[in-house]
C-alpha cells in the first residue's frame, strides 16, 4: 500500500486518532513515534498482535510492569558518531537509559516462561554494565565530572582547595591593605583572577596589573602585585582541572561510541516492547480484546465499540459478514448509526 493511500486510510477511519490515544501509554519517545508511523496491514503485524495480547493477559495477572528511564538518546549517539565529546549532563542520560533497559530485561527474564513470544523480542537486550559503572564512577546526578573519576583530578582539585584557602586569606591582608583606596571592600574576579575595585585615579600609586574599568570609569579592575603569584598558579590549576575533565569525557564518549551500534539495535527492540505495552494497557483502559484474524472471509464482530467515542456512551454493534459474501449493504435512517458501525468495523480490521 502506498505512503498516500495509507494516510488517507488513516484519516478515513480515523486510526490516526486512536493510535494518539495510545501513545499516551508509551513510555519512550522511540515507542510513540514507532506507533505513530505504524501502517495498516504491516509484514510483521500478527507478531505485533501476540506480543502485545501476551503482555496484555501478564498485566492483568500481575500489573503493570516497571518501564521507565528509557530516554531520547538520539542527538547522544549522533554526536558521538560524529565525534564529539559528550557532555556530563549527556553521559548521564545515557547511563540511565542504559540501566533502565538492564532492569526491562531483568524484569521480564524473571517471568519469561509465562511470556515466550514477548521474551524472544527482549532475550537480545544488551546490558552494558561495564560502561554504566564507567559513567556512574566519574558523573554525578548533576552531570558533574566528579573528583575520584581520576587520581590526578583528585589531586588538582585538592591543591585548588589549599590555593583558594591561601587566597582567602591573603585577600582580606590585601583589602585591609588598600581599604581606603577602594570603592568597595569586597575582592571580585576578573577572567579566573582575583583584583580590587580601584579608584581610577590612584591606579598609579600602586605596582599591579589592570584587568579593565567599570562602565563609569570611576573603578578598575587591579590585581596588586602580591597577589600575581598566586592568581598565576591558580590559573594553571583551573586549566589543569579543565583539560583533565575534558580527557575523561572524552574517554567516556568514546567508550559510548563502541556500543552505539548495539545501543540502536537495543532501542529498536525497545520501541517494539513500548508498542506492546502501550497498546495492552489501552486495551486494559477501554475493556478491549485482542482479535486474531483468520485466512478467510468470513468475519464476526460481537460487541465491537468505537475506540474514539466515550466508553459510558458507546453502543457496541455486533457484526457477521458470511464466507461466500462479496459485500455487505448498511441501511437505517439518517444519524441512526450507520457511519459509526463502518468506522468501528474499519477500525477493528486495522487495528488486528
Amino acid at each position: 500500500m502506498s505512503l498516500q493511500r495509507s494516510s488517507e486510510l488513516k484519516n478515513i477511519t480515523e486510526l490516526n486518532k486512536v493510535l494518539k490515544n495510545i501513545t499516551k501509554h508509551c513510555f519512550s519517545d522511540y515507542g510513540k513515534e514507532a506507533i505513530t508511523n505504524l501502517e495498516p496491514f504491516e509484514v510483521n503485524y500478527r507478531s505485533r498482535l501476540s506480543r502485545s495480547a501476551e503482555l496484555y493477559r501478564f498485566i492483568l495477572k500481575y500489573g503493570e510492569p516497571p518501564l521507565y528511564g528509557v530516554l531520547n538518546l538520539k542527538a547522544e549517539i549522533q554526536q558521538a558518531v560524529n565525534g564529539a565529546i559528550l557532555s556530563g549532563e549527556q553521559l548521564f542520560r545515557i547511563a540511565k537509559t542504559l540501566g533502565a533497559i538492564c532492569q526491562i530485561r531483568q524484569f521480564f527474564a524473571q517471568h519469561s516462561e509465562e511470556i515466550p513470544e514477548l521474551w524472544t523480542l527482549l532475550s537480545p537486550l544488551n546490558c552494558e554494565r561495564t560502561l554504566i559503572n564507567a559513567i556512574n564512577h566519574a558523573i554525578n546526578e548533576e552531570g558533574e565530572v566528579v573528583d575520584k573519576a581520576s587520581p590526578l583530578l583528585r589531586e588538582i582539585r585538592n591543591e585548588l582547595k589549599q590555593l583558594n584557602r591561601t587566597l582567602r586569606s591573603k585577600l582580606e591582608s590585601v583589602v585591609s591593605n588598600y581599604r581606603t583606596e577602594l570603592t568597595d571592600s569586597i575582592a571580585l574576579t576578573r577572567e579566573g583572577r582575583y583584583v580590587l575595585p580601584l579608584i581610577a585615579s590612584r591606579k598609579t600609586l600602586y605596582d599591579g596589573i589592570i584587568h579593565g574599568s567599570s562602565s563609569s570609569g570611576a573603578t578598575v579592575y587591579f590585581e596588586p602585585k602580591e597577589l600575581v603569584p598566586l592568581n598565576n598558579r591558580l590559573r594553571m590549576l583551573k586549566s589543569s582541572e579543565e583539560e583533565e575533565v575534558r580527557r575523561i569525557l572524552r574517554e567516556l564518549t568514546t567508550k559510548f561510541f563502541k556500543v552505539t551500534e548495539r545501543l540502536q539495535q537495543d532501542l529498536h527492540i525497545i520501541s517494539e516492547l513500548d508498542i506492546n505495552n502501550a497498546s495492552a494497557m489501552y486495551a486494559k483502559k477501554h475493556r478491549g480484546s485482542f482479535v486474531f484474524p483468520h485466512n478467510g472471509r468470513k468475519m464476526m464482530l460481537l460487541n465491537a465499540r468505537h475506540p474514539l467515542i466515550d466508553d459510558e456512551k458507546v453502543v457496541p454493534i455486533d457484526f457477521t459478514m458470511p464466507e461466500d459474501a462479496g459485500a455487505v449493504v448498511i441501511t437505517g435512517s439518517n444519524a441512526g448509526g450507520k457511519t459509526v458501525a463502518l468506522k468501528t468495523i474499519g477500525l477493528c480490521v486495522l487495528m488486528t
